[in-house]
């Protein structure tokens, strides 16, 4: 038989993970206050969600039905977690992903377009160009040219500053620092 406290220690269950919540389901506290007011657990969701993006952003099919479920929250709770002056969710999942992009393209403008815009999730190669104009006021292939620039000029020592100290070339083995 069951006993009054037996019951109240049971787990609650969550219809939408098999076998109930997480063990250790006590110790957090709920992430969500009533209506997103705008207090302590908005901020520790929005946190989570920022970081599960972050975690996904490779992930093409990655949208607000997979974030939500992953959060237990609704689509609609995660929108107004995200409203704000020209805030969403897939435009905040876009700009991350364009910053991603951007920063690829900084360090190895030898990859081609497509490859970084495919890693990142990005799709469409004309959209991804559109949208990348859009936020950094130029093509990526500028971006591109600008950083195979200064690698070459970096790799020639043009425009090196000799109050810089720079690391010593690559040695053979056997072979001493002076």
């Amino acid at each position: 038989m069951s006993t009054d406290g037996e019951a109240a220690s049971a787990p609650p269950t969550h219809p939408g993970r098999p076998g109930g919540l997480p063990p250790d389901w006590r110790k957090s506290p709920p992430t969500t206050g009533s209506g997103l007011g705008g207090g302590i657990g908005e901020v520790t969701l929005r946190a989570e969600v920022e970081a599960f993006i972050e975690r996904r952003l490779r992930d093409p099919d990655l949208d607000v039905r997979q974030i939500a479920a992953a959060h237990y929250v609704s689509p609609r709770t995660l929108y107004r977690l995200f409203d704000g002056p020209g805030e969403s969710v897939a435009g905040y999942i876009r700009g991350r992903r364009l910053d991603r992009c951007r920063r690829e393209i900084l360090a190895r403008p030898d990859l081609p377009l497509v490859a970084i815009c495919e890693r990142w999730g990005m799709g469409d190669p004309k959209h991804f160009a559109r949208k990348y104009r859009a936020r950094f006021g130029e093509s990526p292939q500028e971006t591109r040219l600008q950083a195979g620039a200064a690698l070459a000029a970096d790799a020639a020592g043009v425009g090196a500053d000799p109050g810089v100290c720079r690391a010593p070339p690559a040695r053979g083995p056997g072979v001493r620092y002076p």
